[in-house]
């Protein structure tokens, strides 16, 4: 009785040693990666690499996936190289090594990492809005002259600038009398796509009344009454003042 309970028990060790054993050893993970711009915007073309040696490189759905070699709860430093056109990943990033079991089946699920690559640039407009609908007057981007005002008073600037990029704007009144206009808000990019519109108030300042030149009156001449003389029969003469 003694040995055979003794045998049972160092069967029971010799088995918890053994799945010990099998757990430490090396196996291997199926990483999945989703690489990304923006949220929602996949990218291809970027490469994944531990150390020196590329595992995998995202499709144009921005999906790629990977078996490592490893150990249950290692932590493994994956490196991304973003494409031409977008900002540089910036460190590793930590992945730890495990078996997700999927509770549908008895399959193992796939590790899943999203991955970043912002944009070196951003798409930005700066619309400008003049209040009275001035046309042809000069729109200024930092202090330089880009475009006017159209017809209906609009102006429209298209670019692509690096996130921190910061513009200023103001219209050029100096050809136009009477006309000013105050230069807008300063305006920052974040590291997202932006629309800047600017209702820039344009004050006319009214024309002058026109002054009346007085005319000089001339001074009237004074005529000295007429006299007439008459003589009458008698010799007598009669003045009569007119």
């Amino acid at each position: 009785m003694r040995i055979s309970s003794l045998l049972v028990i160092l069967s029971i060790l010799s088995a918890c040693g053994g799945e010990s054993s099998a757990g430490s050893s090396s196996r291997r993970f199926i990483i999945s990666f989703i690489a990304e711009s923006d949220p929602g915007v996949p990218l291809g073309d970027v490469s994944i690499n531990i150390g020196d040696e590329e595992i995998a490189r995202t499709d144009a759905n921005g999906l790629a996936q990977s078996a490592v070699a490893g150990i249950e709860g290692q932590v493994i430093a994956v490196q991304h190289v973003c494409p031409e056109g977008f900002q540089d990943a910036g460190p590793p990033t930590p992945i730890q090594l495990q078996q997700i079991r999927s509770l549908s089946d008895d399959g193992i699920t796939a590790v899943n990492v999203r991955l970043t690559c912002q944009p070196a640039n951003r798409d930005v407009a700066l619309v400008v809005r003049t209040e009275g609908n001035h046309s042809g007057l000069p729109v200024l981007l930092n202090g330089e002259p880009v475009t006017e005002t159209d017809a209906n008073g609009f102006a429209y600037i298209i670019r692509q600038d690096p996130p921190g990029t910061r513009y200023a704007l103001a219209l050029d009144t100096s050809m136009r009398e009477r006309v000013s206009s105050t230069p807008s808000p300063t305006y920052t990019l974040d590291a997202a796509d932006a629309v800047f519109t600017w209702n820039a108030s344009v004050e006319v300042e009214p024309e002058p009344e026109p002054t009346m030149r007085r005319r000089r009156r001339r001074p009237r001449m004074t005529v000295a009454p007429r006299m007439i003389v008459r003589v009458g029969g008698n010799g007598r003469r009669r003045i009569r003042r007119r």
